[in-house]
């Protein structure tokens, strides 16, 4: 498997558990310093052309601050750059490495205040996950780390993502990718 197959597949997941209408993993390119979508689940083309400098749009601020935002109405937020037109709530995460913005996991969804703390503490869980293979067994040694915390508390959710993301894999047989 590709690692852009399975990082649609980890964001796809993403979508279904938080219940939202699209998503989308955006890195920041070391060469132009602009934030591209990596991967992306519900976007049209068109949207996934989209490329944002950090402090721009939701992505933007997120990718500039290093902090989680949830934003429950984009129609009342000037910092948010239409990707979809229904979209009415978003939440973003950073993807940190060593203190390093590496870009940031979002998702959005039409329908106004749709994402809950729970659901931005799993985005956290899950973005952790994707940076940092060790992170379960972290969690599971007791570190005393946010993250670690993070991925404890949401341990069932993260081990569904995981699931969802093995069925998917094997349900489509041998990749030569």
């Amino acid at each position: 498997r590709s690692p852009q197959k399975i990082l649609r597949l980890v964001l796809a997941e993403a979508v279904r558990i938080t219940k939202a209408s699209s998503g989308s993993l955006i890195l920041m390119n070391p060469n132009t310093g602009l934030l591209d979508i990596e991967a992306a689940v519900g976007l049209s083309k068109k949207a996934q052309q989209i490329k944002l400098k950090p402090g721009e749009g939701v992505t933007g601020w997120v990718a500039q601050r290093g902090q989680a935002l949830r934003v429950p109405d984009v129609t009342a937020d000037s910092r948010y750059v239409t990707a979809r037109k229904s979209a009415r709530s978003e939440l973003a995460v950073p993807l940190e490495i060593e203190n390093r913005i590496m870009g940031v996991l979002n998702v959005d969804s039409d329908r106004v205040n749709a994402f809950s703390e729970a659901d931005e503490e799993l985005l956290i869980a899950l973005a952790l996950l994707l940076l940092c293979p060790a992170a379960p067994a972290l969690a599971a040694e007791g570190a005393s780390t946010a993250a670690a915390r993070s991925v404890s508390r949401h341990e069932r959710s993260v081990a569904e993502v995981a699931d969802g993301v093995y069925v998917i894999l094997h349900r489509d047989g041998p990749d030569t990718n």
